[in-house]
């Protein structure tokens, strides 16, 4: 059983002393407690798995809403309508899953990802391929410069 217990506080300021007595509202015996515990034991896989539910619920949410602003706003004028019909057809599969069961918001949480994960990457290529295309163009620029100096010189 719980004990009565006193609790004393001080105020540094004042000095003053106060005291609180925290009394046991439950007239539980040891055996009542032991079983509860023992209760709680046996639902802890059943909660772990309510826990997980919530958890994936909620990155899918959050997936969701993140990937839609994405492809509304940032990458709007920069990936291919095709792809960006794709992207949304799987945010709207997303969704709906997400009154299902885990796996099946697992499956299309990770088809979402994937999707844009692709697109991330084919953007990522384009800038590089972009960003080689401006060095070689400046690259030319400074040999052509270079070779008017020398035409200027003699």
């Amino acid at each position: 059983m719980l004990e009565n217990q006193l609790l004393t506080a001080k105020d540094m300021g004042t000095g003053k002393d106060a005291k609180i007595t925290i009394q046991s509202t439950t007239k539980m015996s040891d055996d009542e407690i032991k079983k509860m515990q023992e209760d709680a034991e046996g639902h802890a896989e059943e909660d772990k798995k309510k826990k997980e539910a919530v958890d994936i619920k909620n990155e899918a949410e959050s997936f969701i809403y993140t990937t839609e602003k994405l492809v509304s706003q940032d990458l709007k004028d920069k990936i291919p309508q095709e792809k960006g019909i794709q992207i949304t057809d799987a945010i709207k599969e997303l969704k709906d899953s997400l009154t299902q069961d885990t796996e099946q918001i697992k499956q299309k949480l990770e088809a979402l990802k994937t999707n844009l994960h692709l697109e991330n990457n084919n953007l990522k290529n384009n800038n590089l391929t972009l960003m080689n295309n401006n060095l070689k163009n400046k690259k030319l620029i400074l040999i052509l410069n270079k070779n008017q100096k020398i035409n200027q010189i003699s």
